[in-house]
């Protein structure tokens, strides 16, 4: 059954209003060619549950891998369908001050939960958490790691996103800090023979990306022990850095 809200005699009063004979004058500015002249041919109605299986089954067809690595910022991600369920309570999602874009101050408290949990798993008595985006993460953790060690150098992978270099170069030149570009090898990966070149007692970090612009899987074990070799941190990105 057709929802229709107007009764005829308010259709009535509208195109009096307006100054029309028929619904149909207020389209006589389209061509004809463009008229549909007859119904579609669309199945029957089914109901909301048919619907969903049928877009199911077409959704299978589809040959996707299970896990997309394409690069330059686009990856797979898994959402568990519990996480829609707890930004929707009351105490993560309200109306308070809904001039803000971070959803409100709901995401606030959520971003409390989040480094709460974090320190308990890892023992930590600081967690960060809401850097907007990955590039400001990994700027944000390159200063500190300089901050940390009173070290005036930083070596990166050319392989991280070139936006998240741009805002770390950024950073660096604000806060006076040098940066040393990390070519690949032809696996994608850090080279590391120009790693372990440029690594000396003045670099304070080690910046990588995993999986890096390239889509390829940053073997971090080496990378991370040519750092601590020499008494530097290592910083490494990855594709969902906000909770």
């Amino acid at each position: 059954m057709d929802y229709v809200p107007h009764t005829p005699a308010d259709e009535e009063r509208l195109r009096e209003a307006v100054g029309i004979a028929s619904i149909d004058d207020l389209f006589a500015e389209i061509p004809s060619r463009f008229l549909l002249k007859k119904a579609l041919a669309l199945p029957p109605g089914v109901s909301e549950m048919e619907l969903a299986a049928l877009m199911e089954d077409l959704g299978a067809r589809n040959k996707v891998p299970a896990m997309t690595l394409m690069g330059a910022g686009a990856y797979g991600h898994w959402i568990p369908a519990v996480v829609g369920h707890i930004i929707s309570r009351s105490e993560f999602y309200t109306a308070y001050t809904p001039y803000q874009a971070e959803i409100s101050q709901g995401i606030l408290q959520a971003i409390y939960e989040y480094q709460t949990m974090i320190s308990r798993l890892t023992g930590m008595q600081v967690a960060n958490a809401s850097m907007y985006d990955r590039a400001t993460a990994m700027a944000e953790a390159a200063v500190l790691a300089a901050k940390t060690l009173n070290r005036k150098k930083l070596v990166m992978a050319d392989a991280v996103h070139p936006e998240y270099r741009q805002v770390v170069r950024t950073y660096a030149w604000a806060n006076g800090y040098d940066v040393v570009a990390i070519p690949f090898a032809a696996t994608g990966q850090v080279d590391m023979d120009s790693l372990r070149q440029a690594l000396d007692k003045d670099t304070a970090a080690v910046l990588i990306q995993s999986p890096d612009f390239f889509g390829v899987l940053e073997n971090i074990a080496p990378v991370a022990a040519a750092a601590r070799a020499h008494g530097s941190l290592l910083v490494s990105g990855f594709t969902e850095a906000t909770p």
